[in-house]
C-alpha cells in the first residue's frame, strides 16, 4: 500500500499516514530534497500612487512554520513537514520579500523596504498558517498585519488575511504552487487594504 512519507514535527505527535483519496506524498532522502520558492505578484495599483514610504517588519512566526520546510497539517491536532520539499529560504525571510515585491509592483509608495529604511510607515507581519490541510485538500494561509505610523508609533489599523487554493496532491511541487497561489490572494488583499489606510 502506498504510504505517505512525512517527517513529523518536534514536541508534536509523530503522524504516520496512508493514501488519503488523490493526495499523495512521494518520498525522498532528506538529502534530496526539492527547492520551492515564493513569488511576488502584479496588484492592480490605483490611479494616483501614495507618497509615502512603507518598511515591512520582518514576520513573526511560530517554530513549526519558522523553517524552510512545508507543513502540513494531518488533523486539528498534528503537523509534519512534507519529506520530500523544502523552500528555498526561511518561510517568514520569503514572506517578506515577496510581500516588499508586491509593494513595488503595486507602485502604490514612494519606496517600500527593510526596517531600517527611512520610511512614514510600517507594516508587521505574524504568519498564523501556512500549511497544506490535508483533510480538506486545501492550501491555507493566514497572515496577521498591523500598519503602524512611524511618526507616533502608534497603530492606525490592524487586519486578518487569508485565502485557500486547491492542493489535490502534493507530488512535484503541487504543494508549493498551491500556497504560493493562495500567499497571492492575501498579499493583493494586503496591498489594496494599506493604500485604503494610508
Amino acid at each position: 500500500m502506498l504510504r505517505w512519507r512525512l517527517l513529523p514535527l518536534s514536541r508534536l505527535p509523530v503522524v504516520t499516514l496512508a493514501l488519503l483519496g488523490a493526495l499523495s506524498l512521494p518520498g525522498c532522502g532528506a538529502s534530496q530534497l526539492a527547492s520551492y520558492d515564493l513569488a511576488s505578484i502584479q496588484p492592480a495599483h490605483t490611479a494616483r500612487p501614495l507618497r509615502g514610504a512603507l518598511v515591512v517588519s520582518d514576520p513573526i512566526a511560530d517554530e513549526a512554520v519558522d523553517s524552510d520546510r512545508i507543513v502540513v497539517r494531518t488533523d486539528a491536532n498534528s503537523l509534519a513537514y512534507l519529506s520530500d520539499a523544502r523552500w528555498t529560504d526561511r518561510l517568514p525571510d520569503l514572506v517578506q520579500e515577496r510581500l516588499i515585491g508586491t509593494f513595488q509592483n503595486a507602485r502604490l509608495l514612494k519606496f517600500v523596504g527593510h526596517p531600517g529604511d527611512p520610511s512614514d510607515y510600517s507594516l508587521e507581519v505574524t504568519i498564523r498558517k501556512f500549511e497544506i490541510d490535508v483533510q480538506t485538500s486545501l492550501a491555507r494561509v493566514e497572515l496577521a498585519v498591523r500598519l503602524l505610523s512611524r511618526l507616533t508609533n502608534k497603530p492606525i489599523a490592524a487586519r486578518l488575511f487569508a485565502a485557500t487554493a486547491p492542493a489535490p496532491t502534493t507530488a512535484n511541487g503541487a504543494a508549493a504552487n498551491a500556497l504560493d497561489s493562495a500567499l497571492g490572494q492575501v498579499m493583493r488583499q494586503i496591498v489594496a487594504w494599506t493604500a485604503q489606510q494610508i
